[in-house]
């Protein structure tokens, strides 16, 4: 192991953990599954620090190839959803810790603020 990766393991503790509740849906008559990650949380075990995103979830579909236009995928679009990149680690990071936002996490937690405010009214 010191070969690939040199450095020694006691170094390195957990940075963030995260936790969720997830449903999967899976085709019969097709490759498509769908997860929705939701009651999304985050803790930082080094410093205490913890979040919920209470209102957000987390949907992706996936299916092999590109071949024809999925009925969930014409149905989110239609809701008005839009595919956009998604790590639970780095918005986990940037939600506990101001100095891990940047420019494009900034962006998504603009989206997720509205998301919220929609939720709250």
């Amino acid at each position: 192991m010191a070969r690939n990766f040199p450095y020694p393991p006691e170094d390195f503790s957990p940075s963030l953990t995260n936790s969720f509740s997830r449903i999967t849906i899976a085709g019969i008559e097709t490759s498509e599954r769908i997860t929705i990650d939701y009651d999304i949380s985050f803790a930082d075990p080094r410093n205490g620090t913890s979040g919920k995103m209470e209102y957000l979830s987390v949907v992706e579909l996936k299916r092999e190839g590109l071949a024809g236009e999925s009925p969930v995928h014409m149905l989110l679009r239609n809701l008005g959803s839009y595919q956009t990149g998604f790590s639970k680690y780095v918005m986990g990071l940037a939600f506990l810790n101001e100095r891990f936002r940047k420019n494009a996490v900034r962006l998504k937690f603009i989206k997720l603020k509205k998301i919220e405010n929609v939720q709250a009214d």
